[in-house]
């Protein structure tokens, strides 16, 4: 990235398969010297006349997913995540603490009326929400709450 500010990353993850049921679950935990995510950098408004990169950032993430084959060709799932966002060491503009949480939850219905699944077609519901701190807030951020229903499909053309 630059000199003297690197990245660690943690993740761990783990999945299981029993039948027609499939869960996983995935934690990730990043430490990085300047902000790759660009979520905390992302919070300065328009209040700000040079916005900068934010340094010393940390992000927790934790996924949870459960799909259920009801019939070969129905699939239905359940997402949910959880993200905070902060400052581990005061930099610029940027004290040290929490700045946003994050959590999402998704839900689908799946149809594959084609044998090799080469056509979907589904029923999509998300909502994302957003609790900043007084820290973002100061920052002039704002947050983007989000709700969405989504229908659709997805062709996939067989190549080989």
């Amino acid at each position: 990235q630059a000199k003297g500010r690197n990245i660690l990353y943690l993740t761990a993850g783990n999945t299981w398969q029993k039948g027609p049921l499939l869960a996983y679950v995935d934690v990730m935990y990043s430490r990085e010297g300047l902000d790759t995510h660009g979520i905390i950098t992302d919070l300065q408004g328009e209040i700000l006349e040079s916005p900068v990169t934010a340094q010393n950032t940390e992000y927790f993430t934790l996924i949870g997913n459960v799909d259920y084959r009801i019939h070969p060709n129905w699939n239905v799932y359940v997402k949910g995540a959880y993200q905070t966002a902060g400052v581990y060491e005061t930099n610029g503009l940027f004290e040290k603490g929490l700045y946003r949480t994050t959590w999402n939850l998704q839900g689908c219905v799946e149809y594959y009326p084609m044998r090799n699944s080469e056509l979907k077609i589904f029923g999509h519901l998300l909502h994302k929400g957003h609790k900043l701190t007084d820290r973002a807030k100061a920052l002039g951020a704002v947050s983007p709450d989000t709700q969405r229903i989504s229908f659709g499909l997805v062709y996939t053309i067989p190549v080989f």
